[in-house]
């Protein structure tokens, strides 16, 4: 059933999104990420939360390292950014998340002085070292 939801085209509709989001609770959630990811599911893909942030800024805002370098592997850019330009750089500092800032960093992402970064940001990301 996720399968099949994932290789629709278009939007999901909330009913299909709950029912996509029940199965991917009920499996085991990293196998079926990756299922998706192998079946085709876009890894840049704009959300509906945190300013229509792309899922890997959504991921790192979650501090799920996992899933996050599980979409930079399947070729997620890592310099995406939500509509207030946060990236995944600045989620994973702004929640003290130092093991996706240092995966963000592996992965060449670009450290902006210009980057949205709150002061409780840097300070997180700072206390990590």
């Amino acid at each position: 059933m996720a399968f099949m939801l994932s290789r629709q085209e278009g939007k999901l509709n909330r009913q299909q999104t709950m029912e996509l989001g029940h199965h991917i609770l009920k499996a085991h959630i990293f196998k079926v990420s990756r299922l998706l990811m192998l079946g085709g599911a876009n890894v840049n893909y704009r959300t509906e939360v945190l300013n229509n942030a792309p899922v890997l800024c959504v991921q790192c805002h979650l501090g799920h390292h996992e899933i996050a370098s599980l979409l930079l592997e399947f070729g997620a850019s890592v310099d995406v950014v939500s509509e207030n330009g946060m990236s995944p750089l600045s989620f994973s500092a702004a929640g003290g998340h130092l093991g996706l800032v240092m995966l963000l960093c592996k992965r060449g992402t670009k450290v902006k002085t210009s980057c949205f970064l709150t002061e409780d940001a840097i300070e997180n990301y700072e206390k990590g070292f």
